[in-house]
């Protein structure tokens, strides 16, 4: 029988298994050839070079020396020619940002599919290498340390001043021509993917086509509409399986799913390792219990 990746791997977008807390450094990574996702938070600071990627079918493109934060759960990927560059990455499981208890400004813009960049200044650089190399050391000490220095960095970033948070969203490029209209289309699907909606009420939004938006869609997302907003529901469903007690079959609803059965095919479809009370109970476990290279959460709560 296949193990879970090799079964998460037959879908369109490969939904991976938590990260953890994890701290690497990265460099000259080929653009990757389809979408993930996975329930981690992610920082990337680029040290040098320039980086582009879809990120829930927007194009972002970050230029060194950027801090940028994201949420994996929403389908993304870098674009060619990949990374030319490097930086200094790290992930962060989605219960610990909750548990830090920010300014819930910060965490809606993520779970929404911003992709925020930290208020930086010349600090960042070395601040991050300590990080790294606290992380690959073998000192529990350091690494705890570690922990604490990553919270209060996320602490500062939602302390920010609404003005600076503003400003600090890092810009969808495509001023003009196709890229305008994907990011039309992608921002009304943000807005609206819990609704009921037809490829004529995303069109009639877009200003295009229904024909010519699945084309120009597919084409340059690499998925269709319909799959797109499906991951949205799905990644919405699965943020409230982890943060909230609620009832599976309200969860559904509220993700945008017209059924329960609807919430249980997209899991089948694009999680096929889990369902939606397993996610909750082996994932949630995994995120709160997990050592991760010595670190135990227990330690530093």
């Amino acid at each position: 029988m296949p193990g879970i990746r090799e079964r998460l791997a037959e879908s369109w977008v490969s939904h991976e298994p938590t990260l953890g807390f994890r701290v690497w450094k990265t460099s000259d990574v080929p653009a990757m050839s389809t979408p993930h996702t996975h329930s981690d938070v992610e920082v990337n600071y680029l040290v040098q070079g320039t980086l582009s990627y879809l990120h829930g079918g927007a194009r972002i493109q970050l230029d060194a020396p950027q801090f940028a934060v994201l949420w994996g759960g929403i389908p993304h990927r870098t674009l060619p020619p990949g990374l030319k560059g490097w930086g200094i990455w790290m992930s962060i499981p989605l219960t610990w940002i909750i548990q830090w208890q920010l300014r819930p400004k910060l965490v809606e813009r993520l779970l929404s599919g911003d992709v925020v960049i930290a208020p930086s200044d010349d600090s960042d650089l070395s601040l991050v290498q300590r990080w790294y190399h606290d992380y690959v050391s073998e000192d529990t000490t350091r690494q705890r340390a570690l922990a604490l220095e990553v919270e209060a960095r996320f602490i500062r970033v939602s302390l920010a001043p609404e003005s600076v948070a503003d400003q600090a969203r890092v810009p969808r490029v495509g001023a003009s021509g196709p890229y305008s209209k994907i990011n039309v289309i992608t921002d009304f699907l943000a807005r609206n993917y819990q609704e009921q909606l037809s490829i004529k009420i995303v069109a009639a939004a877009a200003d295009l086509h229904p024909n010519y938006l699945m084309r120009l869609f597919k084409q340059h997302t690499l998925v269709s509409v319909w799959e797109y907003v499906t991951r949205l529901r799905l990644a919405h469903a699965q943020r409230l399986l982890l943060t909230t007690d609620g009832n599976i079959a309200a969860i559904a609803f509220q993700s945008g799913f017209g059924s329960l059965g609807g919430l249980y095919r997209a899991f089948a479809r694009y999680a096929p390792a889990f369902r939606p009370l397993e996610y909750r109970r082996l994932l949630a476990a995994g995120l709160d219990q997990a050592e991760t290279r010595g670190i135990n959460r227990q330690d530093f709560l």
